[in-house]
C-alpha cells in the first residue's frame, strides 16, 4: 500500500513538471498564477502521502 502511494506520487510530480514547464514557456499572468496554484496544491498532496 505505501509503495503504491509512492508510485502514484511519483506519476503526479512527473505531471507536475511537465505542466510547470508548459505554464513556463507561455508566459501570461494567468497561466503564472495556475502555476502557482497547481505548486500549491501538489505540495499539499504530496504532503498528504508522504
Amino acid at each position: 500500500m505505501r509503495q503504491q502511494s509512492y508510485v502514484a506520487t511519483l506519476n503526479f510530480s512527473f505531471t507536475a513538471f511537465a505542466t510547470a514547464s508548459r505554464a513556463l514557456r507561455a508566459q501570461s499572468a494567468k497561466q503564472k498564477q495556475k502555476y502557482f496554484a497547481f505548486i500549491l496544491s501538489w505540495r499539499l498532496v504530496s504532503r498528504a502521502f508522504l
